[in-house]
């Protein structure tokens, strides 16, 4: 049985309308990066921010497989991070 539709291979699917990181993972270079202050915190809630910052790289890096990011604690009230590929 043939079917009228016609299958296709290597169709990205594109991003939904209004669809935004938090994060300006799409606009940075390498050796960019971006700081995320978290203010004078307890050590749980820089870590959440750690995770969210994390997760958020994680779903960017499904797509993007070509950029790798880094991500480090600064002090007790930011988290800083870097483009390195």
């Amino acid at each position: 049985m043939s079917s009228e539709i016609k299958i296709e291979k290597g169709i990205p699917i594109p991003h939904r309308k209004g669809e935004k990181s938090k994060y300006p993972f799409f606009e940075m270079d390498i050796n960019d990066s971006f700081e995320v202050k978290v203010g004078n915190t307890t050590p749980e809630k820089l870590s959440a921010s750690i995770r969210n910052c994390y997760h958020n790289i994680c779903r960017f890096n499904k797509d993007f497989k070509n950029r790798k990011f880094t991500i480090r604690v600064i002090g007790n009230t930011s988290v800083r991070c870097w483009r390195i590929k």
